[in-house]
C-alpha cells in the first residue's frame, strides 16, 4: 500500500473509501503431474481477494499489487474496462496506429522510436498494454530485443482472445496496468501512454472521478 502512496488525488480518495474492502493473501498453489505449481498474481473478483506470489521482492511484490489493485479498482466502479466509451477510446486510439494503413504505420513507427525517447521499455505496463493492444506485434518485440530489453506481457496470443465467459481481456488488462502507471507519479511514462493512447488515457481518468466522486 505505501507504493501507492504518490498516486493522485483520486486514487487516494478511492482507497480511503473502498480500500477495506479487498483481501491480499498469498497466491494458490496446485499439484499438477506430481510437481507443486504456485499460481500467478491475480484479482479474484468472486472474493474480492488480491492473491500475490509472495517470493518476489520488495519491488517486483509493489510492481505486480498495484497492477493487481488496479483490477480491484475496476471491478469496485462497475467495470470501467467493460463500457462502450472505453472500448470507444481504444479503438479510436489504435485506429491512428494501425500498421495497415500508410499514416498508421508512419505513427506506429514513431511510437516505436518513443520508447527508447521517452525511456519506458523498462517500464512491465508499457510493454504489457503494447503486447495486449497490439498483439505481439512483432516489430515492437525486436525493438525491445534489439535494446536488450525484456518484453513483459502474455507471449501467448490465444490469451489475449481467450476468456469468452470474461471477454474484453485486453481493455481490462489495459484499464489495470493505466492504474499502475498513474499511481508511480512517473511523468516520463505517463507522457507517453497520453501521447499514445490520448482517448483512453482521458476516458480512463474521466470515469474514475466520475465514479468516485458522483
Amino acid at each position: 500500500m505505501d507504493s501507492l502512496s504518490d498516486a493522485p488525488t483520486v486514487i487516494l480518495d478511492f482507497i480511503e473509501k473502498y480500500g477495506t474492502q479487498v483481501e491480499v493473501c498469498g497466491a494458490k498453489a496446485k499439484v499438477i503431474n506430481g510437481k507443486v505449481i504456485k499460481e500467478r498474481s491475480c484479482y479474484d473478483d468472486e472474493t474480492k481477494t488480491i492473491r500475490m506470489d509472495e517470493a518476489k521482492d520488495d519491488i517486483e511484490y509493489a510492481k505486480t499489487f498495484k497492477h493487481e489493485f488496479g483490477h480491484f479498482v475496476d471491478d469496485v466502479l462497475g467495470r470501467v474496462s467493460l463500457s462502450e466509451d472505453f472500448e470507444n477510446a481504444m479503438d479510436a486510439d489504435k485506429y491512428w496506429t494501425n500498421n495497415c494503413t500508410v499514416q498508421g504505420n508512419k505513427n506506429f513507427s514513431i511510437m516505436i522510436e518513443d520508447l527508447k525517447k521517452f525511456d519506458v521499455m523498462d517500464n512491465m505496463y508499457i510493454s504489457d498494454i503494447l503486447s495486449g493492444v497490439f498483439f505481439n506485434d512483432t516489430k515492437i518485440i525486436e525493438v525491445y530485443e534489439n535494446n536488450g530489453m525484456s518484453f513483459y506481457g502474455h507471449d501467448n496470443n490465444t490469451y489475449w482472445f481467450a476468456w469468452e465467459a470474461e471477454e474484453k481481456i485486453v481493455q481490462r488488462e489495459t484499464f489495470a496496468n493505466l492504474f499502475a502507471i498513474y499511481t508511480s507519479g512517473n511523468m516520463n511514462i505517463c507522457a507517453f501512454v497520453e501521447k499514445w493512447f490520448p482517448n483512453t488515457t482521458d476516458r480512463f481518468k474521466k470515469e474514475i472521478e466520475k465514479r468516485v466522486y458522483g
